[in-house]
């Protein structure tokens, strides 16, 4: 196959890629999507949403509490009594 024939099928290839309609993205008819979308409860989704929000805000809140406390920790070692640094 010469150059010039590759390019004459390349650009065939793409005509025919172009000219073709689009694929839908989900594999479900229109009337499908529209019953899957009515059985679909959307307050117990904002509801769960909210609760999951709730818990990270409190999971925050309880990590900035011990995050912020006024102290640098020292562990005592045996050393340190050695040395007579006392904590």
């Amino acid at each position: 196959m010469t150059d010039a024939e590759f390019e004459q099928r390349k650009q065939e290839q793409i005509r025919a890629l172009f000219s073709a309609p689009a694929q839908p993205l989900t594999p479900y008819t229109a009337e499908e999507m529209a019953l899957i979308e009515s059985k679909c409860d959307k307050e117990a989704e904002a509801v769960y949403l909210q609760v999951v929000l709730d818990d990270a805000r409190r999971r925050s809140w309880q990590y900035q509490k011990h995050a912020n406390i006024g102290h640098k920790p020292h562990i005592s070692t045996k050393l340190d009594k050695q040395a007579g640094i006392s904590v």
